[in-house]
C-alpha cells in the first residue's frame, strides 16, 4: 500500500530540515570516530555510513539483495532495515525512522541515533556544536573542545505511551482536523491531521510564535549587521547564503558558530525544526498504534560488501525524491493556449519555501493518476520508462541520466 504524507506547517517561512552539509563529529566512548565521509542530516536525523558504525559499535552487518535490506545484530538485538522504507524491524517489533537507510553516493547510509539506542548505547545529540556523543561524558569532551553551550534534545519517539494519546476535533480553522492530545511539549505546539496511516495530512501550531519582521544586530569581525528574524531563518536553512554575505566559504561557518553567533535566535529555529519533525512523526505513530499495524517482513540474509552494492536499473520514485536533491516529480500547472492545465514534470524546488523553481523536464503525456495504479504495469512517457510494480513506482536510471535529470 501507498502511503502519501502532505506537511502544512502553520508559521510564515516554510523550514527547510531535510539534508544539511555542516560537518557532524560522533564520538563513542570519549573517543571521536573518524570518518572517511561525512555523515547526512535528513529530516532531523544523522545517518552514517554502515562502515562507520560498524567500526564504532562493533556490530555484525548482513545484506539481503533481493530485499534491500540491512540487518545488524550485537548483544543478542537485531535490527533489520530497509532501503528506502520508513520503518525497522527491531527485535521482530516494527519501530518507525524519521529517515530510513539509503544509498547516497553508492554509500549506504543507515540513521546512527536510531541503531545505537537499540543496540543498548547511550546516545546525546548536542544540536548546537552538531556533535552525536554515544556512551560518552559530555564534560569530557566540552572540556576538550571548550564549549558550553547545547540546546534542548528531539524527543524520543519510542519514550512516549502513545496509549495515552488520544484525539480530539479541531475547531476554528481546524475544524476540518483531528486534535491530539497527550503528547510531550503539547503546551508548546499543538499538533493536528486529517485522514488515515495511508494518507494524512500534518499540521502543526506554534503556542509561543516569534515576530519574524523582529530587526536583529549580529556581529562578525568587527562589523555589525541587522536583518529581521525571517532573513536570518532563511540565513540558517541555506548556509551558502550567509557565506556569501560574509565572503567565506572555508568551513567557519558551522552549527557551533551559528549557536554562538545567534544564540536564542538560533536555538529558536531548530526549535520550530523540531516542531514541524515531532509533529509528523507522532501522527504518524499515534495512527499505527490507532489502527492496530504490524508488518513483520523476514528473509534469509546473506554477508555482502553493503560499500559496493551497484544501483539498479531501476530507481525507486521514493529513493529518487531522497537523493536528488530539492528535484521533486509531480504536476504543476501550465498555461497551454487559454487553459491552465496541470503536466507532470521533474522539479528544481526551493529548499526554503518549497516553491519551485524551475521545470527540468516535463512528462506530458503522462495521466496525472498513473502513480496511482493499482496494477503491475510499464510504461513509456517522453522517453522516460516509468514502472509500477507491487505498489511501488520506479524509473528507469539510464533514461533519467540521458535526459540530464540525475
Amino acid at each position: 500500500m501507498k502511503k502519501f504524507l502532505i506537511l502544512v506547517f502553520t508559521v510564515v517561512i516554510t523550514l527547510s530540515i531535510s539534508t544539511t552539509a555542516f560537518a557532524i563529529d560522533v564520538f563513542y566512548q570519549n573517543e571521536k570516530v573518524e570518518m572517511d565521509v561525512q555523515p547526512k542530516v535528513i529530516n532531523g536525523s544523522t545517518l552514517v555510513p554502515i562502515r562507520a558504525i560498524n567500526t564504532a559499535l562493533k556490530g555484525e552487518t548482513k545484506w539481503n539483495q533481493a530485499k534491500q535490506q540491512v540487518e545488524i545484530v550485537k548483544g543478542g538485538h537485531k535490527i533489520i532495515l530497509e532501503i528506502g522504507k520508513n520503518s525497522a524491524l527491531v527485535d521482530a517489533k516494527v519501530v518507525n525512522l524519521i529517515a530510513p537507510a539509503q544509498v547516497i553516493s553508492n554509500r549506504t547510509y543507515v540513521p546512527l541515533r536510531f541503531i545505537s539506542e537499540y543496540l543498548g548505547h547511550d546516545v546525546i545529540w548536542d544540536s548546537a556544536t552538531q556533535r552525536i556523543l554515544i556512551d560518552t561524558d559530555i564534560a569530557i569532551i566540552d572540556k576538550q573542545a571548550n564549549v558550553s553551550t547545547q540546546f534542548d534534545t528531539i524527543i524520543d519517539i519510542n519514550s512516549i505511551d502513545f496509549g495515552k494519546i488520544y484525539e480530539v476535533n479541531g475547531t476554528g480553522k481546524y475544524s476540518d482536523y483531528k486534535k491530539l492530545i497527550g503528547y510531550p511539549y503539547e503546551n508548546h505546539y499543538s499538533i493536528y491531521y486529517t485522514g488515515n496511516s495511508s494518507s494524512y495530512s500534518v499540521t502543526y501550531e506554534d503556542l509561543k510564535p516569534k515576530d519574524l519582521k523582529e530587526k536583529i544586530s549580529w556581529i562578525y569581525d568587527g562589523e555589525t549587521y541587522t536583518h529581521t528574524r525571517s532573513q536570518l531563518y532563511s540565513f540558517f536553512s541555506d548556509i551558502t547564503s550567509l557565506e556569501r554575505l560574509l565572503g567565506q566559504n572555508d568551513g567557519i561557518i558551522n552549527q557551533n558558530w551559528l549557536a554562538k553567533t545567534f544564540g536564542e535566535t538560533y536555538r529558536d529555529w531548530l526549535t520550530q525544526g523540531m516542531y514541524s519533525q515531532e509533529a509528523t512523526r507522532i501522527v504518524d505513530r499515534y495512527l499505527e498504534v490507532k489502527e492496530g499495524i504490524n508488518i513483520l517482513d523476514r528473509d534469509p540474509f546473506n554477508d555482502i560488501d553493503l560499500e559496493n552494492i551497484e544501483h539498479n536499473e531501476w530507481i525507486s520514485l521514493k529513493e529518487f525524491h531522497m537523493n536528488s536533491e530539492g528535484i521533486d516529480f509531480s504536476a504543476h500547472a501550465k498555461r497551454v493556449g487559454d487553459q491552465t492545465v496541470l503536466i507532470m514534470a521533474f522539479l528544481k524546488t526551493s529548499t526554503l519555501t518549497g516553491t519551485v523553481e524551475k521545470v527540468i523536464y516535463e512528462v506530458p503525456d503522462m495521466p496525472i493518476d498513473y502513480l496511482d495504479n493499482e496494477k503491475d504495469v510499464e510504461n513509456t512517457f517522453n522517453g522516460i520508462r516509468f514502472k509500477i510494480y507491487n505498489g511501488d513506482t520506479y524509473i528507469n536510471r539510464e533514461d533519467l541520466k540521458n535526459k540530464g535529470i540525475l
